[in-house]
């Protein structure tokens, strides 16, 4: 009976002793989870802040951008405000051309028609004295 009193102690303290490495391996595998946990966690935050960091660089990138395309719109607009009104000071000058023109050329029409009056009234004086130079000669 002390022999299996003895036996049954040793197996006893044989079973505590697994149980203590098994408690032991047990808290080294949970201190090595922790351990991963908390490094994954901090490269989640590493790769957070620098894709945040790159986001904002995009941003910053991304308004310069913006910013210069306001400007050249803005200076489209102007400059196309500026064609506008040349075209139509062009428009107006060629439309006062073209009323000079039409005056010149009503005055020129009307000259024409003056002087084929002066020369038929010449030609009728001409054919007139003409005509009395013959009456005389004759």
């Amino acid at each position: 009976a002390n022999q299996r009193l003895r036996e049954d102690a040793q197996q006893l303290r044989l079973l505590q002793e697994r149980l203590r490495e098994s408690e032991a391996n047990l808290e080294r595998e949970r201190q090595q989870q922790q351990q991963r946990l908390a490094q994954a966690h901090h490269e989640a935050g590493e790769n957070l802040r620098e894709e945040n960091q790159s986001l904002q660089q995009k941003v910053r990138q991304l308004e310069l951008e913006n910013a210069k395309l306001v400007e050249l719109q803005v200076k489209s607009e102007e400059e196309r405000r500026s064609l506008i009104s040349r075209i139509q000071e062009i428009e107006s000058q060629h439309e006062d051309h073209r009323s000079d023109a039409q005056s010149r050329m009503r005055l020129l029409h009307s000259e024409k028609e003056t002087l084929l009056e002066e020369m038929g009234q010449l030609k009728s004086s001409q054919w007139e004295k003409e005509e009395a130079e013959k009456d005389l000669l004759e």
